[in-house]
């Protein structure tokens, strides 16, 4: 298995408010990947999404120190993104200057050929393979919803003015729902997590041709970004890839 993650500013935004996390347990059977896309102003959402990587990744210590049982993982992903609400909303209700902070978080965690998803917000994850890339995460946002709906098109979604909205998101109620799901994922194959800085600039053909093409996930990390910069980089862009 290898990975790589990797993070870019954007050439816009004057600060960056992505995180990602990947680690493994001490034994090397579990892997814990996610990506957070902060909001609320540059300190407040780099405050929301350093809180909320830092909190899983202290959950997943603890979840892999007691030995848990890999049937668990759900239950685990589920626990740690409330736990990480729940911390981002007490700083922010303490700290005036971080009123309404919050974040995006997708993760997932990998057993053998076992994928265990979560998300809350419009970062995404991805199944990619020789055969094509599906978006295994839904986005919780203002646009999908019309989509859904059929009050707009897809086509006419890229252009319009509440794209960037998200319902749902880290730290901005006592209490959020987080999504999960399964998969699984076969050799050769690939896990994709991404803000929506690479999304917004980078179709999903385009995706899917990098990642298959590149020599390493490195080289489709960095190639990635470089594509959402050359397209003017309008949004922090941060990318983790797990081949498998």
């Amino acid at each position: 298995m290898n990975y790589y993650g990797f993070t870019d500013k954007g050439k816009i935004r004057k600060s960056n408010q992505d995180r990602f996390l990947i680690t493994c347990s001490k034994d090397g059977s579990l892997l814990l990947a996610a990506v957070c896309d902060g909001m609320g102003g540059a300190s407040g959402g780099e405050t929301a999404s350093s809180i909320a990587v830092n909190t899983v990744e202290s959950a997943f210590s603890d979840f892999c120190e007691k030995g848990e049982k890999v049937k668990n993982c759900g239950t685990f992903l589920t626990d740690a993104v409330s736990k990480a609400n729940r911390s981002i909303y007490n700083v922010a209700v303490q700290t005036p200057s971080l009123e309404g902070m919050g974040t995006t978080f997708v993760g997932f965690i990998a057993c053998k050929n076992k994928i265990t998803i979560a998300n809350v917000g419009d970062s995404r994850a991805y199944h990619i393979s020789e055969d094509g890339i599906t978006q295994l995460t839904t986005d919780h946002s203002l646009i999908n919803e019309m989509i859904q709906q059929g009050s707009i098109t897809p086509l006419e979604a890229v252009s319009h003015p509440v794209k960037n909205v998200i319902t749902r998101a880290l730290g901005v109620e006592p209490s959020v729902k987080c999504d999960t799901y399964t998969a699984e994922i076969k050799s050769g194959e690939y896990i994709l997590l991404c803000s929506d800085g690479l999304t917004e600039a980078v179709s999903e053909p385009e995706i899917h041709f990098e990642v298959c093409t590149n020599d390493s996930v490195e080289a489709a990390c960095k190639s990635l970004a470089d594509i959402a910069n050359s397209r003017g980089g309008h949004d922090n862009i941060t990318i983790v890839i797990c081949a498998f």
